[in-house]
């Protein structure tokens, strides 16, 4: 009998008694040698969904993910461990029987993430860009405030590759959480206090999300909205 909950339980990260979320290395897990009985705790239409997947890194973090993601079910809402997961029209998960459960899944590299909360959530990962300044400002213009291309154009080319991608790190998980996909404009809000450990939205044009943002290790941030 494998047990899910030693296998993840070292990964889990509270924000608060209703938020809280997982952040896992997979090509750590050790997962190859049970890979079988794990793969197998999935519903059907998930093995077939983990069996087209041809890349192992990608097997590793679906899996990885989708364990997390029954496990929690089960324990904390009750939830049969093979519930469907399905997608609303801009590809947010979603439980169809439990739309009162708010979660978000996010992977980058051997890295997934997966968030709960009593509110709506999103999660991201992403790598720090290699990018040069020109790519930098040139690509800043078409998806960030002109505030924002500002900052970048000031900073040190070190300084704007970490910026720019935290910047992204963060209204992409703000735009995960509100559930609508780049639907909506990046470059319509402003992430104010960027330079700080607690940045903000400078207008509440969304719902009022509290944001967190972690560096992972020098090349790999995490944002947490919600």
């Amino acid at each position: 009998m494998i047990n899910i909950d030693s296998l993840f339980k070292k990964n889990i990260h509270k924000i608060s008694d209703s938020k809280w979320y997982y952040l896992v290395n997979s090509s750590k897990l050790g997962v190859k040698r049970n890979i079988s009985g794990l793969v197998g705790l999935l519903s059907a239409e998930e093995q077939q969904k983990y069996i087209r997947l041809r890349i192992p890194q990608d097997r590793r973090s679906f899996l990885c993910a989708r364990l997390i993601l029954r496990n929690e079910f089960k324990n904390h809402y009750n939830i049969s461990f093979d519930e469907p997961i399905n997608f609303n029209n801009f590809g947010k998960p979603v439980l169809l029987k439990r739309p009162d459960i708010n979660f978000n899944i996010t992977h980058c590299n051997d890295y997934v993430a997966v968030g709960f909360s009593e509110l709506p959530i999103g999660v991201d990962l992403e790598n720090v860009v290699n990018y040069d300044k020109k790519q930098i400002l040139e690509l800043s213009r078409i998806v960030y405030h002109s505030s924002e291309v500002n900052l970048l154009n000031q900073s040190s080319l070190a300084k704007a590759q970490y910026l720019f991608t935290k910047l992204w790190s963060i209204k992409e998980s703000i735009i995960k959480a509100m559930g609508k996909g780049f639907y909506i404009d990046t470059k319509t809000f402003v992430i104010n206090d960027i330079l700080s450990d607690s940045p903000y939205l400078s207008e509440n044009i969304f719902d009022n999300f509290t944001i967190l943002n972690y560096m992972i290790n020098d090349e790999m941030t995490i944002s947490i909205s919600h």
